[in-house]
């Protein structure tokens, strides 16, 4: 499980992934498609001709040994929440608010 991070000129984006490069490769065929592009993401490459986004990604956790989706998305939300990144548009998971 990864958690990945790309970062050009000062704007963000957080993801995770099961597998990488896959991943990678899908976001770039998925700025080709109309229904994908109206995203902050693959507007902000497709304005700035970024066409390959693997030089501005790196990878920031990998957890070895396990796939938990759940997990893989409450500790992406954690980098959301931490990172604050501009490029996402929605949450990577709704947690409960504890009431006091």
């Amino acid at each position: 499980m990864i958690i990945y991070k790309f970062e050009h000129e000062g704007n963000v984006y957080i993801g995770s992934t099961k597998n990488y490069k896959t991943r990678c490769f899908a976001h770039n065929q998925h700025k080709k498609q109309p229904r994908h592009n109206k995203t902050k993401f693959y507007q902000y490459c497709l304005e700035h001709n970024i066409y390959d986004i693997r030089p501005y990604c790196k990878i920031v956790e990998e957890v070895d040994d396990v796939y938990d989706k759940i997990f893989l998305k409450n500790l992406e939300q954690d980098y959301l929440d931490e990172i604050k990144p501009n490029l996402n548009m929605v949450r990577a998971i709704r947690r409960k608010k504890n009431k006091i």
